[in-house]
């Protein structure tokens, strides 16, 4: 994809970006891409994951956490498909079955667990050397 980008100051200009579809997606499903900073994907693919039990988890899991954030200098594009994800801890799972949320639903301490609608599929990202700020969603049908 192409994408315009506008800076405070300067010229606009065009970057190229490639997110694949994964060949499980069905056809005639919606697909939602998000085009963003590193702040807006953090929170779209994870959730609020530094909330409830990541403060259990000691060091090992906060350091394993802060690892995983995006920088704030590139441009991201995320394809999410509709998939739920879970988010146990420090743990990333996409395309949990349906049965296992249920099973995870009943724990006595659910501020670990954290179920998102969607599962980040594909990403990819343009280093632009300062600061970005900004977001664009955008829904593609599966042909």
């Amino acid at each position: 994809m192409r994408i315009l980008l506008r800076p405070y100051r300067g010229e606009p200009r065009v970057e190229e970006m490639t997110v694949r579809v994964p060949e499980q997606a069905a056809r005639g499903a919606t697909l939602h891409v998000l085009v963003s900073d590193a702040d807006w994907l953090n929170r779209a693919s994870r959730g609020f994951a530094f909330g409830g039990g990541a403060a259990d988890g000691g060091l090992e899991q906060l350091i394993s956490l802060i690892n995983k954030e995006r920088r704030n200098d590139r441009v991201y594009a995320g394809l999410f498909l509709p998939a739920p994800t879970l988010l146990w801890a420090d743990k990333e799972m996409p395309n949990v079955p349906l049965s296992q949320i249920n099973v995870l639903d009943g724990r006595p301490n659910p501020g670990s667990v954290q179920v998102l609608r969607e599962s980040l599929a594909s990403e990819d990202s343009v280093a632009l050397g300062g600061p970005v700020t900004g977001v664009i969603s955008l829904n593609l049908s599966v042909r």
